[in-house]
């Protein structure tokens, strides 16, 4: 920070500064952007400064040794606004001034952890651009996040004190989440919201799921998608922690759907496949081939 100067809170740092900080690093520096497009489209009042600092950046890195840079940019137009595709050639357009491309063409199934943060970030998104679950978020105050391990943070918004509960299944990923969590609310000076944020191991989910809940997001693990049983028990676990009028977010696989008439008071709102999801579609525009776990859905509920 003290490289950075104050003047970093409000504008894009330069070069030269930039200089100063690989140099302080004292050996070699490697810098990822992951996903700038879509970094883009969901801070749109950020974009400006923003491409001036990653102007900044290729301009201090080609100005240098002992360091690189990797930025993913979409590969195709496809699901692109035409504001995503002026961002997307403005970007291109510095970067290949001085970078060749590399094409990722991985078709590896993608892991239950990866795949979390394209449905937590559609679920926020469904938050800011749906009136109703606006409504429904801003009147919650009892939230459990269960099995989120890879996208714990995002599920939790700073925008008012709430009650949450995490159960979590990994320990090492929930600690990054937490740590990060941390640092958003010390930046955000809200550190007085940390004390309705719980963590626990998924061993204690039956304490936790004794109490009605206003909100609930629940990821089924992919090594439970081929026993029914399990699938049945964790609709009417649901249905039961599930106070009236709350909603819940339950992923798993789509033979999931038959299980739901089996609780009456629960009513499936929506379904999505996972892989339809736009989150998703973003990250196809650079790895076309990537593919999610067969048959993967999203399934909002509301207990009536």
């Amino acid at each position: 920070m003290e490289l950075l100067g104050t003047a970093a809170k409000t504008s894009p740092p330069g070069t030269e500064t930039i200089g100063k900080i690989f140099q302080a690093a004292g050996g070699p520096v490697l810098i990822l952007f992951d996903e700038v497009l879509n970094f883009l489209n969901r801070h749109r009042n950020m974009a400006d400064s923003f491409y001036a600092f990653f102007d900044n950046i290729n301009r201090a890195t080609t100005g240098t040794t002992h360091c690189a840079a990797v930025m993913s940019l979409p590969r195709s137009q496809m699901e692109m606004t035409e504001w995503d595709s002026q961002w997307q050639d403005k970007i291109t357009k510095v970067v290949r001034r001085v970078a060749k491309d590399l094409i990722a063409n991985d078709e590896t199934e993608i892991s239950e952890i990866a795949s979390q943060p394209f449905v937590a970030d559609y679920i926020q998104d469904s938050f800011e651009q749906d009136p109703r679950l606006a409504a429904l978020l801003a009147r919650a105050t009892q939230v459990v996040i269960d099995n989120f391990d890879g996208a714990i943070k995002t599920c939790i918004n700073l925008d008012r004190p709430r009650n949450y509960t995490v159960l979590y299944a990994r320990s090492a990923h929930a600690q990054k989440q937490a740590q990060s969590l941390w640092g958003e609310l010390v930046r955000s000076r809200h550190h007085d919201l940390a004390k309705g944020i719980s963590f626990l191991p998924l061993a204690g989910a039956q304490e936790a799921y004794c109490k009605p809940w206003d909100l609930l997001y629940a990821w089924i693990p992919f090594s439970s998608f081929e026993e029914p049983r399990t699938l049945r028990t964790v609709v009417r676990t649901v249905a039961g922690a599930i106070g009236q009028g709350g909603v819940a977010f339950i992923v798993g696989p789509a033979s999931l759907q038959s299980t739901f008439p089996m609780q009456p008071h629960l009513r499936v709102l929506s379904t999505e496949p996972v892989e339809t999801l736009p989150t998703f579609r973003m990250h196809q525009t650079i790895l076309p081939k990537a593919r999610l776990k067969s048959g993967l859905a999203l399934f909002h509920v509301e207990k009536d």
